[in-house]
């Protein structure tokens, strides 16, 4: 039976070196308490957790590069995070 949907696995070391990469390269400003702009991306956070407006968190439901660069600037990660080999 196909549910006409593919489930996928996501590369989610290379979502957060991405999210990293982007918080280096621009400045992320802070709309509101708790919101940002991450390009043409809003990111928030309330008491329902982290969410972002682009497409692939709208649609997937999982943490983007923007989610990660927001919690890169606000101290919540750091580079130096290191990953088992897969």
């Amino acid at each position: 039976m196909k549910l006409g949907y593919s489930v996928k696995k996501y590369n989610t070391k290379a979502i957060v070196a991405r999210g990293i990469k982007l918080a280096e390269e621009g400045a992320i400003p802070v709309v509101d308490i708790g919101r940002y702009m991450v390009g043409a991306w809003e990111v928030s956070c309330d008491g329902q957790g982290w969410m972002c407006s682009c497409p692939f968190y709208r649609y997937r439901r999982i943490w983007c590069k923007h989610i990660y660069a927001v919690m890169y600037v606000e101290g919540m990660l750091d580079n130096t995070i290191q990953f088992e080999a897969e």
